[in-house]
């Protein structure tokens, strides 16, 4: 899509700041790289980049590019046996923002769907969820509280603010106060029920 040179390609972005170019490559030292990698600060630049991550264990620490958000041009393939240890591998951990599933079987976009947590599930199209503006884009768990998009948007970035106001009337008449005689109890089940 962006030809032999993704960095000459005026269709390809860039890096949104320095910091964050800096971040997205530091994710890459030591890493296992299946193509890509190239990077040029002058530019912003980071080329469309696959990291042959370690296998899951349970005792290796994971690299970053494993628990931290990216939000870049970088795609970490995690070997698994089966699509039964790709879920495992997913509900083990944070929850995250957007899970991608590329399947053929619809018994294993089924599981994916119904068996794993995140913000939105994109099946046999990555970031599509995204751009629809009638559904809702948000996390859940580490990867966020909430959606947005049109009325979502609204729900979660307004509050309700309850208000209430007791009148002074009851004040005088002590009714919410001690003691409780026989009379308030009936009043307060009859206000109750």
């Amino acid at each position: 899509m962006f030809g032999a040179d993704p960095a000459r390609s005026p269709d390809y972005g860039r890096i949104v700041n320095d910091r964050h170019l800096a971040r997205l490559t530091a994710h890459l030292d030591g890493a296992s790289i299946a193509f890509g990698g190239q990077h040029s600060a002058a530019d912003r630049y980071l080329a469309p980049t696959v990291v042959h991550a370690p296998s899951p264990t349970r005792t290796a620490p994971e690299p970053t590019y494993l628990t931290e958000e990216l939000f870049g041009p970088v795609l970490p393939i995690v070997p698994v046996s089966s699509a039964d240890a790709a879920i495992e591998y997913v509900v083990s951990r944070d929850k995250p923002l957007a899970l991608y599933d590329f399947s053929a079987s619809a018994a294993v976009r089924h599981a994916f769907v119904t068996r794993t947590s995140s913000g939105g599930v994109g099946l046999d199209v990555p970031m599509l969820q995204a751009g629809v503006r009638d559904l809702p884009f948000g996390g859940v768990g580490a990867s966020g509280m909430g959606a947005y998009h049109g009325q979502y948007s609204i729900d979660t970035f307004s509050h309700r603010k309850p208000v209430v106001r007791k009148p002074h009337v009851l004040d005088t008449l002590r009714f919410a106060q001690p003691p409780f005689t026989e009379a308030k109890q009936r009043v307060a089940r009859r206000a109750s029920g």
